[in-house]
């Protein structure tokens, strides 16, 4: 058994991964990792293939299909048909049953982009590989660069999910703020609002934390389906993924923040808070390399220096 780093690349170019790949091969992780693409994408296949990366190849909502449904799920909530009520039945079945494959690719993936429907791929993934993996890390790819094993000193049994930087609130930034109050109504924001937001994009855990962790985001996905139908809503997952945690939905889970632990989440920190080595990585409080940069593509000085690294490769 061994650690896997899950994530999802559909509709990427080859080149928009190279970061992603490249400095995971530097980091010297020797577990596995599993990249979702969309089915027709030849070139990224053979790119990640070529580079021991497994691929999960998926059909995704063709073009004006999501539109589509927005305009009769209208119509249904004009009807006045409880959607939401039959989405959570809906959602409950399929975790409790793991429904056929076709099953969940109609009801859920095609009405999803994959940021939402990914949660449900990852799922079906590890019910397919089972008792293969020690632990696994969830993680976004076009905006990641790797310093280092990001499994390095996980305990056994654990969930670990990453704040954003200390500056921000749920309820005061504009993003954050929009999705939940249009996933979950203004007394739900109010309720968590004033906490750290935790990001949706990376989350690393032992399998069993995370398949449990899996379980209830797709639940939540499926039952909020009808909302990001009517309003067409991106970056809901970031919504559930913060409104599960900060009502108790995952009681084992710790909070890591930026510079103490595994990864940071950097879009909203500023230059004057990176600290370096000679070798040019990010470094923790500790003096060791940040494992994860996540969003570090939102600061030039950090393209600059991953780009070095990589290219040292």
């Amino acid at each position: 058994m061994r650690p896997l780093i899950l994530g999802a690349a559909a509709r990427y170019r080859p080149d928009q991964v190279s970061v992603f790949v490249s400095s995971l091969k530097k980091s010297r992780f020797e577990g596995a990792t599993t990249l979702i693409i969309d089915r027709p994408n030849a070139r990224l296949r053979d790119y990640l293939v070529q580079n021991g990366i497994e691929v999960i190849s998926v059909d995704l909502a063709p073009d004006g299909m999501l539109e589509w449904m927005a305009k009769a799920a209208r119509r249904l909530n004009r009807a006045h048909i409880n959607l939401p009520s039959r989405m959570l039945k809906t959602g409950r079945a399929f975790v409790a049953k793991r429904l056929p494959s076709l099953y969940a690719v109609n009801l859920v993936s095609l009405l999803h982009d994959i940021a939402r429907s990914r949660y449900i791929h990852y799922l079906r993934y590890l019910d397919r590989n089972p008792g293969r993996f020690t632990h696994i890390l969830l993680t976004d790819v076009r905006d990641v660069a790797f310093q280092a094993d990001p499994f390095e000193g996980a305990p056994a049994r654990c969930l670990w999910l990453f704040r954003e930087n200390a500056r921000q609130r749920l309820g005061r930034e504009p993003f954050n703020r929009s999705w939940i109050e249009t996933l979950y109504g203004a007394r739900e924001l109010e309720q968590i609002g004033a906490n750290y937001i935790t990001c949706s994009g990376t989350t690393l855990g032992s399998t069993d934390l995370i398949v449990s962790y899996l379980e209830q985001m797709t639940v939540e996905v499926i039952r909020l389906t009808p909302k990001y139908f009517g309003l067409g809503l991106g970056g809901g997952d970031q919504a559930i993924h913060n409104r599960l945690f900060r009502t108790g939905h995952f009681p084992e889970a710790e909070l890591k923040y930026n510079y103490e632990g595994p990864v940071a989440t950097l879009h909203y920190d500023t230059p004057d808070e990176f600290r370096f080595d000679d070798a040019g990585r990010l470094l923790n409080f500790d003096g060791s390399p940040v494992a994860l940069l996540h969003q570090y593509d939102r600061h030039p000085i950090l393209v600059e220096k991953v780009s070095a690294q990589v290219v040292a490769l």
